[in-house]
């Protein structure tokens, strides 16, 4: 099994941040595999398939009780340029607008979680691969 690829800050910042160029795409889960395939409806109805590295993290996430839901499903960005998913928790609601909060939780030397405030979520990084239909 060969280890999972290591998300450092920068490369978070530059995909969530707000001078990231393109932005992250809002979207939501749709469905889940267990051989590590994501899909992803973007707001606009655009769909994509991602490949998600750390699948038994992200199989914990979606089960968390306090997962953002928008439309009932689990609201993500994905910045495809980087490679970045990140999934939203707590609150279960989104606020009326999204800011991303780069104040990062590491472990093993990557960046597993950007910690949310106030009524802004958290939100769960991983590294992930797929298209950006819109690009």
């Amino acid at each position: 099994m060969s280890p999972l690829p290591t998300l450092h800050h920068t490369r978070i910042r530059a995909a969530l941040g707000p001078d990231a160029s393109p932005r992250a795409r809002p979207a939501t889960v749709t469905d889940t595999a267990a051989d590590r395939v994501v899909n992803v409806r973007f707001l606009d109805g655009d769909t994509s398939t991602l490949s998600v590295a750390d699948t038994v993290r992200l199989a914990a996430t979606l089960e968390r009780p306090d997962l953002c839901r928008f439309r009932g499903e689990p609201l993500v960005l994905w910045s495809a340029q980087h490679g970045v998913l990140a999934v939203a928790t707590g609150p279960t609601s989104p606020p009326d607008r999204l800011v991303v909060q780069l104040v990062s939780r590491v472990e093993g030397g990557s960046v597993v979680e950007l910690v949310g405030g106030d009524d802004q979520p958290s939100w769960q990084i991983f590294a992930a691969t797929g298209a950006d239909p819109a690009l």
